[in-house]
Parts: C-alpha cells; structure tokens; sequence
C-alpha cells in the first residue's frame, strides 16, 4: 500500500462517522456477531451497540460507503469500511515493518488527526495494525480506536470514535473485528 493509499483509507475511515446518525438504540443483552457482508469478517458487539449493515442498493451507489455501521446508547460510533487493498508486504517478514509504518504515516498525514500509539498484531493469523488516534470535531477532542485486517486482497477497517471516558468500550468495539476463519500461513 502506498502512502498515497494509506491516507485514502484513513480519510474514508475518519469520513465515514459523517455517513450516519447517531441514535441511542435500546441496548443488547449480549455480545452479537454480525458478518461483514461479501467479506471474510464479522464484528463482535458488546450490549448497548445497535448495528446496522448496509444494503446492496446503497454499496452499489457508494462502493465506498460503509459496510456495517454501529451506535451506542451512550454516544459512540462504529463504521466498517473495505478497501480494495492488496496487503503483501504485511505477508512479508522483511518488508512488514516498513510497510505498516507507511500505513500510520498516512493516519497522522490527515489535518487534525494525533496517532497517540499504534500496535502490530495478528489476528487469527492475519496481520492487523491497532490505532490509537485523537482528532478535533466540532472544537471538541474526539477518540478513535482503529483496527485494520490486512487481508492479502483487501483492508477491512473498524473505527470506533467517541469521548475519552468511553476509550475502553471503543477499544472493545474495534477489537471486536475478526476474521472469520483462521488464515492459511502457506497461502
């Protein structure tokens, strides 16, 4: 992924709160999972998260639009968005440091935006970049944790924002982005 493509993801991540309305749906009784359509992803909620995914219709008039939004009853936000991406470099142990610092360069290259810390991880054997960024909204701070799998054809995002007193329920929230099954290392 190129810098010039890393900051396209991070401006489509950090725009697609603006997609939206944030409602106070009634809460959960227990964590749900809801697959990411057409993708091999689903998002794990816990109770007070109300997601919604979107339409055929709607991700064939905006391919970029998210693919499953979430609100929570107290104010915060979720939005997954896929990225046609191909990830090889992450695949690569020689070239996934240099890679994966592209990728946070194009997050902290967005106006208003602090990557405040960053973490390399693998989930279910695909590579995944965690992010802990503070942006200005409205002259108010604004958190976002988010979660990048970086599939070998594609980049599934979740970006949960809200205030900083719910920074471990967002945190939850994207970490709640998993790939459905377990990645083949010799693929």
């Amino acid at each position: 992924m190129s810098a010039r493509r890393a900051t396209a993801l991070a401006v489509a991540l950090l725009a697609a709160f603006a997609a939206f309305a944030v409602g106070a749906p009634p809460a959960a009784a227990e964590p749900r999972a809801t697959t990411i359509p057409d993708q091999p992803a689903r998002i794990v909620l816990d109770d007070g998260w109300t997601a919604t995914t979107a339409g055929a219709e709607a991700l064939a008039a905006d391919p970029d639009a998210p693919r499953v939004t979430a609100t929570h009853a107290d104010g915060g936000t979720l939005a997954i968005t896929v990225a046609p991406a191909p990830n090889i470099d992450a695949w690569r142990t020689k070239k996934r440091r240099a890679y994966l610092a592209e990728i946070v360069a194009g997050f902290r290259a967005e106006p208003g935006v602090t990557v405040d810390k960053h973490r390399d991880t693998r989930v279910k054997g695909v590579p995944t970049l965690e992010l802990w960024l503070t942006r200005q909204v409205d002259g108010a701070r604004e958190h976002v944790v988010v979660r990048l799998l970086l599939f070998r054809t594609r980049t599934v995002a979740a970006a949960a924002a809200g205030p900083r007193a719910a920074r471990k329920r967002l945190e939850a929230a994207a970490r709640g982005l998993e790939p459905l099954h377990e990645a083949d290392p010799d693929r």
